[in-house]
């Protein structure tokens, strides 16, 4: 487009007093970037998909673009084996930014293998990010996931325990108040027995992620 059409678009535009539509206002944002030779690239990840992702075409990636497109696609999905591959497709500081910004999401892929020695570890730099709910959130998933359902691959009553006395108070106050404390308090004084499970484990609905 000519310089002076341009130029009159924009004058048509930025008229005083004028009531723009936003279909308006993004013709002068779009000039004014094109003006100030402002071009937006698409990014090297831009037509990745979860299947692409997973194939070689990652490595082909600068190690800053591939930074960039795992932090992007593990904040973005909701996918637990997506999330679980980008974490294990970064580095050690970058897994760490992003236990401290999304605590919750990161903890519970570290629920499961082969992460689960490094939960206890994550939870003890993160309490002070960890919410109420999101704490529940954990401990519902060991139990209702993991012990009741009988997962025999890792000492989950142990963690359970180890999880709920390292907590800091308020957490454990929140808890108190919700569905789960009187199972938790049972498996965390008692233990969990393999045969012969009393019903009571089973009456209260796993607690809502949402």
């Amino acid at each position: 487009m000519p310089i002076i059409s341009r130029n009159k678009i924009l004058c048509k535009y930025s008229r005083a007093n004028e009531n723009l539509t936003e279909h308006e206002e993004n013709v002068i944002k779009w000039i004014k970037h094109y003006t100030a030779g402002s071009i937006i690239r698409s990014e090297p990840w831009d037509h990745f998909t979860d299947a692409s992702l997973q194939s070689r075409r990652l490595d082909d990636l600068s190690e800053e673009d591939r930074e960039s497109l795992l932090r992007e696609v593990f904040e973005d999905t909701d996918k637990m084996h997506i999330g679980r591959f980008c974490l294990s497709r970064m580095s050690v500081d970058h897994r760490e930014q992003l236990l401290a910004l999304f605590p919750l999401k990161v903890l519970r892929i570290y629920l499961h293998r082969p992460y689960l020695h490094f939960f206890m570890d994550a939870a003890n730099k993160v309490w002070d990010q960890l919410s109420g709910k999101n704490f529940t959130c954990l401990l519902d998933i060991i139990i209702h996931q993991k012990i009741l359902e009988l997962w025999t691959d890792f000492d989950y009553v142990g963690l359970l325990r180890q999880f709920w006395r390292r907590s800091p108070d308020h957490l454990k106050q929140y808890v108190k108040e919700t569905d789960i404390f009187e199972i938790l308090m049972e498996i965390v004084k008692n233990g969990f027995p393999l045969k012969d499970i009393p019903l009571r484990f089973f009456s209260e609905a796993p607690f809502s992620y949402i």
